[in-house]
């Protein structure tokens, strides 16, 4: 019996050291023909950096027995390169990736608005309570009535 999930693409398996999705894994994704996805994969990586295509170059075994071109890229560049293929998967990515610092932002104006409340709420107290002086200390020779009825 085999334990492992049923992963449709076996080069994306949680906990390896590195997520990669080869070029005929993508095309099969997307539903493009693998010399495409090549020709695109390649000049995406040639347009993030100079001989960066080298990097990530590999080959599969075609059922003939032949070496055929592929890429094996990283999570990174497998999204850049899938999302440069579908508008919709593509303003998920952005959303998501700014759902964090809109996040952040509406925490920021709320602690800013409570303190503000704060502070309002201190100066109207300070307003409605009355200006209590203390009483000067009385003379030697003057005492209070209470003292006097108390006698």
């Amino acid at each position: 019996m085999n334990d492992q999930p049923n992963n449709p693409f076996p080069s994306l398996i949680e906990g390896a050291v590195r997520l990669t999705m080869s070029s005929r894994e993508i095309a099969e994704l997307i539903g493009k023909q693998h010399d495409n996805v090549l020709r695109d994969t390649r000049n995406m990586l040639e347009s993030l950096e100079k001989g960066l295509a080298l990097k990530f170059e590999g080959y599969y075994v075609a059922a003939n027995g032949k070496k055929n071109p592929c890429f094996n890229l990283p999570k990174r560049e497998t999204l850049i390169l899938v999302s440069g293929y579908d508008v919709v998967l593509r303003t998920k990515i952005i959303d998501s990736l700014r759902r964090p610092h809109d996040l952040q932002r509406q925490d920021q104006r709320k602690h800013h608005e409570r303190r503000l409340a704060i502070r309002l709420h201190h100066q109207r107290v300070a307003a409605l309570k009355p200006s209590v002086k203390r009483p000067e200390p009385l003379g030697p020779g003057l005492r209070l009535d209470a003292e006097v009825a108390a006698e």
